[in-house]
């Protein structure tokens, strides 16, 4: 995908290649920088009317193929003041955590007021979820420096170190649970730790304080049932509306161990690392390998592979979430990129390199979208490049092959592309089913009828409707010898979207570049085999070398277009300017459009009027315009007077109808 971006005051304007619809804003300002010699920073970008910020794409904006973007330069550099608060707010957050650190409430003898040490196991509370979790201290700090027993304590939960430290107040750990109880020590009433998964209550989740309710004793182990109630506050009435079964009964339910006295001997008890009991089991991250350090998984781990080694050589695809090593891409990368979005082979879908994706840049308005017939000025044999360019023709206007109909009105057009073998605009990827394909592109056939149709059983076996079409066309066929004369004196070729053949000549160069730069390495590397290396160079000069274009025979206007255009007298200024230099139909047909498209509804004038100041104007467009009292020429703002007869130019009239036949339906 390109653009284009110009200055305000018009003076540089230049196509920037390799963008795509999820291009950043930031990343668009980098591409900037160098071709206008401006900081990023710097520059102020506009598009119909809103200014691009960064932190969004051009998608966002709705920013479309070849569409110009305008470029401002700021005159006054931004001011620092902003960046001076930021550094003076990150020095008091260091200095803030260096007295932190160093504060005497913070540590009394290398313990906290309540004996817990640094590197100590505890329960501590998830705030979020209101689950326990084993955790170990990290640092302590004071909330309130008037309250010296505002303790928070910094925690790091067990199995996820990589998260951001928590700040939890007292209220929120405890001493890690180490007694399970029997089922003979359960009773109602009682409040204890249990294993509950509130999103899936059969499979394992994590440890909640519950408040036990009901107590049935089955005749088995299996049979017994345990209901309670979760604790989620921090208050034993604070307790969950709904009951709860408990699936996990077994030496899985833990008594609430209560801080130690201070004063006493056990105030020391807390576990470390080494001494702490046994790791309570919690909800799998992955429930396909559970965990399970040895079993490969391509769902946790690589999703090529299934590895778990190397995690830090994996990315993590921003759209799917699946990881990847680096060396198991294909091609393999050397290091992590640096930049801040990735997309895995399977989600990676806008490359820059197709239309598939691209919007319209312009729409069909000369016939209604249920027009049936030819499109005026568009002859048969008319060829593009892609799909989205027979859109913006009328011809098929979805963006995808097909049929364009409705069920009640009829089929508007057909596009026969690649296909079934069951399966009238053509495309070149019918060739493998029909020698009537075009070689490339899409081409416009012309005008078919509906002869009859039939259900038959296709070569699957399923049921295919056939359809009998028969060509309903006074112009002949372009793949005829009479289609083909007719294309080249019209001077048709395949049409190409507006800088696409500049972006491609632009790619071709820098892959040329970049060939000859190995080339160069390869034959530095050797030292030797001259001879093949200028061989090899004097290819690349002759490829590099453009060929002259071939002399092509200049369109000539029908004798009968000739005699309308010379029979229009009032608008001779205009048709001179449009027939000076007539190089193929297509050119044609434009030029003229250009010239008479009316100032108010910006479509070819329809039942023109010529006003004395030589402009020409749609009459519903002047009578609207009369209607709202406005009696001026709505092009220069002549005064025409309130009795202004509005004649219709009846010469342009007709020459329009024959250029553009049946563009007056439906206006």
């Amino acid at each position: 995908m390109w653009i284009q971006v110009r200055t305000m005051d018009g003076k540089k304007s230049l196509q920037v290649d390799g963008l795509s619809k999820l291009t950043k804003i930031e990343e668009l300002r980098n591409k900037l920088e160098n071709a206008f010699d401006v900081s990023p920073n710097m520059q102020r970008l506009f598009f119909r009317g809103k200014q691009l910020e960064d932190g969004h794409t051009l998608f966002d904006y709705n920013v479309g193929l070849n569409e110009i973007v305008q470029l401002m330069i700021r005159t006054v550099p931004p001011s620092d003041d902003n960046n001076n608060k930021e550094k003076q707010t990150k020095k008091d957050c260091k200095r803030a955590d260096q007295e932190e650190a160093s504060s005497p409430s913070a540590q009394v003898n290398g313990h906290c007021t309540n004996g817990i040490e640094k590197g100590e196991m505890i329960d501590a509370k998830e705030p979020t979820l209101g689950a326990w979790f084993e955790a170990r201290v990290v640092n302590t700090s004071v909330a309130d420096e008037n309250d010296p027993s505002s303790i928070l304590y910094h925690v790091v939960f067990d199995g996820y170190e990589e998260d951001d430290i928590n700040k939890l107040p007292e209220s929120s750990i405890r001493p890690i649970a180490r007694t399970a109880l029997t089922w003979d020590q359960i009773s109602v009433g009682q409040v204890v730790m249990a294993n509950y998964n509130p999103d899936e209550p059969d499979e394992r989740g994590y440890w909640y304080d519950v408040k036990i309710t009901k107590k049935y004793d089955g005749l088995t182990r299996n049979t017994r049932e345990l209901y309670a109630r979760l604790l989620l506050g921090t208050n034993t009435d604070d307790t969950v509306a709904q009951e709860c079964r408990l699936k996990f009964i077994d030496k899985e339910i833990f008594v609430i161990e209560s801080p130690p006295d201070p004063n006493s001997a056990e105030a020391l008890s807390y576990p470390n690392e080494k001494n702490s009991p046994a790791k309570r089991q919690v909800k799998a991250d992955c429930n396909v390998c559970k965990d399970n350090p040895n079993k490969l998984c391509k769902h946790c781990a690589c999703h090529k592979c299934g590895g778990k080694e190397n995690p830090g050589d994996q990315l993590l695809c921003d759209e799917c979430d699946m990881a990847y090593h680096i060396y198991c891409l294909v091609p393999p990368l050397k290091a992590i990129p640096d930049d801040d979005e990735w997309y895995c082979p399977q989600c990676k879908n806008d490359t820059s390199e197709g239309m598939a994706c691209v919007g319209r840049t312009k729409v069909c308005s000369i016939v209604p979208p249920n027009h049936f017939g030819p499109i005026p000025g568009v002859p048969v044999g008319s060829a593009w490049k892609f799909r989205v360019q027979v859109s913006e023709a009328g011809i098929h206007r979805p963006h995808v092959s097909g049929i364009h109909g409705r069920d009640g009105e009829g089929a508007y057009s057909i596009v026969l592309a690649g296909g079934y073998e069951d399966d009238l605009v053509r495309s070149s990827k019918l060739a493998k089913h029909s020698e009537f394909a075009p070689t490339d592109g899409n081409r416009y056939d012309g005008i078919y009828k509906v002869v009859k149709y039939w259900p038959e059983k296709g070569k699957s076996g399923f049921i295919v409707w056939r359809y009998l079409l028969r060509r309903d066309d006074e112009t002949p066929a372009p793949w005829t010898k009479e289609g083909k004369r007719l294309i080249k004196e019209l001077g048709l070729r395949i049409v190409y979207p507006e800088g696409f053949l500049e972006a491609q000549a632009k790619k071709e160069e820098e892959k040329k570049k970049q060939e000859k730069v190995k080339e160069q390495e390869k034959e530095s590397g050797k030292g030797k085999g001259k001879g093949k290396g200028k061989r090899k160079r004097s290819e690349d000069e002759t490829s590099l070398t453009i060929s002259p274009p071939a002399k092509r025979r200049s369109y000539k206007l029908p004798k009968e277009t000739k005699a309308l255009i010379d029979a229009d007298t009032t608008n001779k200024k205009l048709w001179s300017e449009v027939t000076a230099i007539l190089q193929d139909y297509p050119a044609f047909i434009q030029k003229v459009e250009e010239a008479f498209t009316c100032i108010c509804c910006q479509d070819v004038v329809c039942h023109p009027i010529t006003t004395k100041c030589f402009h020409n104007i749609c009459k519903s467009c002047l009578q609207r315009s009369f209607k709202a009292q406005v009696f001026s020429c709505p092009a220069c703002r002549a005064e025409l007077g309130k009795d202004y007869k509005q004649t219709v130019n009846s010469s342009l009239d007709a020459a329009l109808n024959h250029l553009f036949p049946g563009y007056t339906q439906g206006r």
